[in-house]
């Protein structure tokens, strides 16, 4: 199975994550994108919504794509969430990205991915001024954070 993992805080998961998965799916033929919620991420100090919420909300933006999937890899390890944990647990043990060897380093491609200007900071902002979210995030996502009065503090 060709897996790609696709790491980051999604609070909340927008658009611009769904395109950027679904070209990368498209383009590389992944049988399964993987999305991984991190659970206390290492640049964010403070301000991202609990764990809960986003992983909820994750779930609700892929319902409806039978390649994407939600992992709670890095909610269940705990702690600060790096990347190269995650990617040392996928594989097994013994694999560090160090180890990668220089011909497969060699081969690797950049997609061509769609430039969408959208943040979820931006969204988080519009909501506390009482702007539009609709079309940035998946419909569902935008019910669950109006039912849970995310982000309007």
């Amino acid at each position: 199975m060709k897996l790609c993992l696709f790491g980051g805080t999604f609070d909340p998961p927008h658009v611009g994550h769904l395109v950027i998965a679904e070209t990368i799916q498209e383009s590389e033929r992944f049988d399964r994108i993987v999305f991984v919620p991190a659970s206390n991420p290492p640049h964010k100090e403070e301000g991202i919504s609990p764990i809960e919420n986003r992983l909820e909300m994750l779930r609700l933006a892929l319902v409806d794509n039978d390649h994407f999937d939600v992992s709670d890899i890095e909610i269940e390890r705990g702690g600060v969430s790096y990347s190269v944990e995650t990617i040392e647990e996928a594989k097994g043990p013994g694999f560090r990205p160090s180890r990668i060897d220089p011909n497969i380093l060699s081969r690797i491609r950049f997609a061509n991915i769609p430039q969408i200007e959208v943040s979820s900071s931006q969204i988080r902002r519009r909501i506390r001024n009482g702007s539009t979210i609709r079309y940035l995030v998946p419909g569902p996502v935008m019910n669950y954070i109006r039912e849970q009065g995310l982000y309007s503090k």
